[in-house]
């Protein structure tokens, strides 16, 4: 990543958007990245994370910069707040594990928003219930569920809608979350503005949470200042 992220710096262009979309769901055994993180919290997580802070200096370079993090509805099953046991020491539960990475990409587009002010604009969004290959390695309990609610499920190209606006849309909004109307659960639909969980909007969580990232990848977001002198 981070040689990736040295090779854009050669590239004197800003990078006008970044959509932090990587992922995996509910591995059936805790499993360790390279850098020895449990997988789904580096994966969907510390990634998005490392990624935005090495690039931020080029991002901010930009007009009009927008980030958008892509969560899921399971963000509501990952309270309460703040998050705890990041890396699934303690317990490795997979769908637990995978709802606290989804309430931790949220937090951190609202705690990163909140300190970039209008510097740039961070949206977070949904897919609903996409046809994707998420599936693919996960628990028997998820394969399960995915077929259950496969009639209630859109194709992927619909499911990228809600990034898609979030990242072109002139009326998105800062710190927003975009998904599916549908009525159940916001499985599939048009996209339109939603509301995330209560406790997704604990800004004292959010912050908690960005500094921890920051210990954890090593990656200190620079006091970039804006037009008034306050910084990120």
């Amino acid at each position: 990543m981070r040689t990736f992220a040295a090779r854009q710096f050669k590239d004197t262009r800003p990078i006008d958007l970044l959509i932090n979309n990587a992922g995996v769901m509910a591995l059936p055994d805790r499993r360790l990245s390279v850098d020895g993180f449990e997988m789904q919290f580096a994966t969907n997580v510390l990634g998005h994370f490392a990624l935005t802070g090495l690039l931020l200096e080029s991002i901010l370079s930009a007009r009009a910069p927008r980030v958008v993090t892509v969560a899921s509805y399971a963000h509501e099953n990952g309270g309460p707040v703040p998050i705890q046991d990041l890396n699934a020491e303690e317990s490795y539960k997979p769908i637990k594990v995978y709802s606290k990475t989804k309430l931790a990409n949220v937090l951190f587009a609202r705690e990163l928003q909140r300190r970039a002010g209008t510097r740039l604009l961070s949206t977070t969004c949904h897919p609903g219930y996409a046809r994707t290959n998420l599936n693919s390695d996960t628990t028997f309990t998820m394969k399960v569920l995915g077929v259950l609610l496969w009639p209630l499920s859109q194709s992927s190209a619909k499911g990228a809608e809600p990034a898609l606006f979030a990242a072109t849309a002139p009326d998105a909004k800062p710190a927003a979350y975009y998904g599916p109307d549908g009525l159940f659960l916001g499985l599939r639909g048009n996209v339109k503005e939603t509301q995330m969980a209560k406790f997704a909007y604990d800004d004292a969580a959010a912050k908690q949470l960005f500094d921890q990232l920051e210990e954890l990848t090593s990656v200190k977001y620079a006091p970039y200042p804006d037009a008034s002198g306050r910084s990120l």
